[in-house]
């Protein structure tokens, strides 16, 4: 099976992968962890569920003694 040849990066292609590697490489703090894993769990949970964002947080924080 042959791969498609790649496509050349256009200047705007290299500037972008350039920025998310500059961001990518930054540490996450402490409320953008909690964020995402608040966003981890909500995007996982049943369509029929009816714990809301904020529940979530209070759960997450419980569990870890805040």
């Amino acid at each position: 099976m042959l791969l498609p040849k790649p496509k050349k990066l256009t200047k705007e292609d290299e500037e972008l992968i350039s920025r998310l590697k500059q961001s990518a490489s930054k540490p996450l703090t402490k409320q953008q962890v909690q964020a995402q894993r608040i966003s981890w769990v909500f995007g996982n949970l049943p369509s029929h569920s009816k714990l809301t964002r904020e529940e979530i947080d209070r759960l997450i924080r419980a569990r870890e003694g805040e």
